[in-house]
């Protein structure tokens, strides 16, 4: 199984992952690490629905789950 910032950089580079050039997968990965970052702050939508359905608890639990995906190796 792959993990999120591998699966994401799959998504946005799917070729890459057909070759063997290592420094295509490494750009790849740090484009998707990139990515996968600029999620960590939900837009006010994301953050008023969240917070509806886990009564204000929604950030914390957002910022966690991305935290998590970022240190899988």
């Amino acid at each position: 199984m792959t993990n999120k910032i591998e699966q994401v950089a799959r998504v946005l580079f799917p070729a890459t992952f057909e070759s063997d050039d290592n420094s295509s997968k490494r750009y790849a990965l740090s484009q998707a690490r990139a990515a996968i970052e600029a999620m960590r702050e939900p837009t006010d939508a994301m953050d008023k629905k969240g917070n509806a359905v886990l009564d204000d608890g929604a950030l914390y639990v957002w910022q966690a789950m991305i935290d998590a995906a970022l240190k899988e190796e």
